[in-house]
């Protein structure tokens, strides 16, 4: 893929040296795009909008075939800046003309922007002429097809990231209800949201509807209503609910208020498995998610969202980029009153692969292996407060790191690899 990639790029960078080539800069807005078109010798016609509909698109089309005609020009390079989401239905409707169109870096285009005028004001004709500029100095980074991809990709990410924040709102409100109408068995629950639990709510919301069974017909409802719990478990519910202290007023509101809870969890729960599915289809494309995943510890979902949130490793030359975007990288502070105090990470760049790489940091050390060892080194080396939290951001580093290596550059995962001697 990665040579494809390349071949691909060297195709389109050759055709800007064509004489016969015609080189076309979009600014890509809401409503309508703004276009450049010029040859890598000469602009032809530098202010042309069309509207961001099919009517625009097929003015657009003409116009291109208008412009070879005239020009003889036989090629057609298009160049576009991939603002917001904006960009994509262009970019479907070129592709169903087969024409060739690259992205270009959206710094490189407000910079660029700087240096073609004096007044240093915005406007759509002008970043136009900027894409145009940018595509004839060859100055393009990645071709749409492999950007479309990336850009699903992370579009999926975040509506299922999306889902789990909603998720962890649902269960702290879920939580915080029971503690007022039944706490103890508040206490007494690991997940709020695993579906044996969920069902309970469902079915007997509230201490009194637990009550109004004898013990025994409570107990034996393992076998229909509430399968997954074992018979102590049921029992010992039946006697929480018995003596417990929670409110009992307002018991009709209580009943439709957790029945409610308990609706948005499981349907929450499917969501986040739904997206979450979407998300391993795209991450297993890529041949190194099954080198990736032997690593001890680090399960679907965790790897799914390290590879997601990574975007195009390709556009990463050494792990230290790549430590800087997941905002693990060190900062000392330089002035103020704790300047004596530890280097902290600068939580700049991704959160999400920020948020991945901790919690797979957290599966990782439970397992015997490099993870497991550098987690015990850095504890044991840090004296000051707050020890095992920087080992355990020291892992989410090498986890992160690792993983990127493994996509960049191929080959299993080698446990022995950088080990200190002994």
């Amino acid at each position: 893929m990665k040579n494809d990639y390349i071949l691909y790029l060297e195709k389109c960078k050759a055709l800007v040296d064509e004489p016969t080539t015609l080189i076309i800069g979009i600014d890509v807005s809401r409503l309508k795009h703004d276009a450049c078109f010029g040859t890598k010798i000469k602009v032809i016609w530098q202010k042309f909008d069309f509207t961001n509909n099919l009517v625009g698109f097929e003015k657009f089309e003409t116009k291109i075939k208008a412009i070879c005609l005239e020009h003889g020009l036989k090629d057609v390079l298009i160049s576009m800046e991939p603002t917001a989401i904006y960009w994509i239905s262009l970019f479907e409707y070129l592709e169903s003309k087969g024409r060739i169109v690259c992205l270009l870096d959206p710094s490189a285009v407000f910079f660029n922007r700087k240096t073609l005028q004096k007044d240093n004001g915005k406007s759509d004709p002008k970043d136009a002429f900027g894409c145009f500029d940018l595509t004839t100095q060859k100055k393009f980074y990645f071709t749409t097809d492999d950007s479309f991809v990336a850009f699903s990709a992370k579009l999926i990410m975040k509506n299922w990231m999306n889902i789990q924040r909603s998720m962890t709102s649902a269960k702290n409100r879920t939580r915080s209800f029971l503690s007022l109408v039944f706490p103890e068995l508040e206490s007494e629950i690991e997940e709020i949201s695993s579906k044996k639990y969920l069902t309970l709510l469902k079915k007997y919301p509230t201490p009194s509807a637990i009550v109004s069974l004898s013990e025994n017909d409570f107990v034996e409802k393992r076998t229909s209503e509430l399968k997954g719990f074992k018979e102590k478990e049921l029992t010992k519910i039946y006697h929480l609910a018995k003596l417990t202290i929670g409110v009992s007023l307002a018991n009709e509101a209580n009943t439709l208020i957790v029945q409610k809870l308990a609706d948005d969890l499981i349907y929450l729960n499917e969501e986040e498995n739904k997206w979450f599915q979407h998300c391993r289809k795209i991450a297993q494309i890529n041949e190194g998610y099954s080198r990736i995943i032997k690593i001890k510890g680090l399960g679907d979902r965790i790897l799914t969202g390290l590879m997601l949130s990574m975007g195009d490793y390709k556009l990463y030359s050494n792990a230290t980029q790549i430590t800087k975007l997941a905002g693990l990288n060190l900062i000392d502070k330089t002035s103020g009153s704790s300047i004596n105090s530890p280097s902290h990470i600068s939580h700049k760049g991704s959160h999400n692969l920020r948020y991945w790489a901790y919690h797979g940091a957290l599966q990782v050390i439970k397992h015997p292996g490099p993870f497991q060892d550098l987690y015990n080194r850095k504890k044991k080396k840090s004296t000051l407060r707050g020890s095992g939290k920087r080992a355990v951001i020291a892992v989410s580093d090498k986890l992160v790191r690792t993983v990127w290596a493994i996509l960049k550059k191929g080959g299993d995962f080698n446990p022995e690899h950088n080990k200190p001697k002994s």
